[in-house]
């Protein structure tokens, strides 16, 4: 199946499926979406590059959004140590354009 990321996370609606959290990614503050409608974990491409990820070049991704369109996601960052209140997470975040919130984490 297509890959997606919910119209709520493009959009940062909170909604029941979703809600919003800070956490930290080496020692930076950054906004967590978590969002059980997406099947994947995406960040925004400054804050990858603001936070010196190593990016990771991927077989073309295609990503449904919410309101049927596509997006294209080539890039990704493997084994990011995601601090969310006082727990530590290991995670791959897939570059996509994304706003509001830093990261969105999906059901992945």
């Amino acid at each position: 199946s297509t890959p997606h990321i919910s119209l709520h996370a493009l959009s940062s609606l909170v909604v029941p499926v979703t809600f919003q959290i800070y956490g930290f990614i080496h020692q930076t503050h950054v906004t967590v979406l978590i969002d059980s409608g997406s099947t994947h974990s995406f960040i925004q491409p400054l804050v990858a590059k603001f936070l010196s990820l190593a990016l990771h070049d991927m077989s073309l991704l295609w990503v449904m959004v919410g309101n049927g369109s596509i997006l294209e996601c080539q890039q990704r960052c493997a084994d990011i140590p995601l601090i969310l209140h006082g727990h530590s997470f290991t995670v791959t975040l897939h570059l996509l354009p994304i706003s509001d919130a830093d990261i969105v984490l999906g059901i992945d």
